[in-house]
C-alpha cells in the first residue's frame, strides 16, 4: 500500500512528488501527460513572436530529480477512485489496481474556449488563457480579460498593477453572487 497516490502530472502532481520524495514517502504518480500546462508551447503576437516554453527547466529538474523513478510513476489513465476501510483503491486502464492511505488529484484545469467568431486565428497570436503565464508579456499594454469568474476577475485585478489599462469583458450571466465593480481592482491611467 502507498502512503500516497498522486494523479496528474503537472505542475502540482510533480510538487507533490518533490515534497513526497523529500519526507520519504512511500509514493507513486500516475499521469497521462508530464508536464501539464506549463509545457505547452506559448507565443505572443508582435512583429517577431518568440516561443518559449516557461517551465520547461523546472519540468525537467523535478521529474530527472524524484518523479521519473521507475517505481514511482505509472504513464496510465486513471479510470476509478473508491474508499475502502483502509484508505483507497484506484483503478487505473492499463496497470491494475493501486491500493493508498492518500490520494491526491491534481488533474490541473482545462480552460474555456473563447466563444467569439475567429477566435482560433488568435490562439499563440495574442490570445491566452493564463494571467500567470502572460502577465510579464503584458508590462504597459493594453489588455482584455474575458469572463466574469472568480479567476477573471482576480486576473484582471492583477493585471491591473503592470498594464496601462486593462478591459474587462463580462458576459450577462443573471444575478452574479458577487457584483463585478466589487471585484475587479482599478486600473492606472498614464
Amino acid at each position: 500500500m502507498y502512503d500516497l497516490i498522486i494523479i496528474g502530472g503537472g505542475p502540482a502532481a510533480l510538487a507533490a512528488a518533490f515534497y513526497a520524495a523529500g519526507k520519504q514517502l512511500h509514493f507513486v504518480m500516475v499521469y497521462e501527460e508530464l508536464g501539464g500546462k506549463i509545457g505547452w508551447l506559448e507565443s505572443l503576437a508582435g512583429p517577431d513572436p518568440q516561443h518559449y516554453l516557461p517551465g520547461n527547466e523546472l519540468i525537467h529538474l523535478i521529474t530527472t530529480k524524484t518523479a521519473m523513478q521507475a517505481d514511482r510513476t505509472i504513464n496510465d489513465r486513471v479510470r476509478q477512485i473508491n474508499r475502502e476501510k483502509d484508505g483507497f483503491v484506484v483503478e487505473t486502464a492499463n496497470h491494475g489496481v493501486l491500493h493508498g492511505m492518500t490520494v491526491l488529484i491534481a488533474t490541473g484545469a482545462t480552460p474555456i474556449q473563447l466563444d467569439a467568431l475567429g477566435w482560433e486565428r488568435f490562439v499563440d497570436r495574442g490570445l491566452g488563457y493564463s494571467v500567470m503565464t502572460y502577465a510579464h508579456l503584458l508590462h504597459r499594454k493594453r489588455v482584455a480579460v474575458v469572463g466574469a469568474t472568480t479567476r477573471a476577475l482576480s486576473g484582471a485585478a492583477e493585471l491591473a498593477h503592470t498594464t496601462t489599462r486593462v478591459f474587462l469583458v463580462a458576459p450577462d450571466y443573471g444575478d452574479l453572487d458577487t457584483p463585478l465593480g466589487a471585484c475587479a481592482a482599478p486600473t492606472r491611467q498614464r
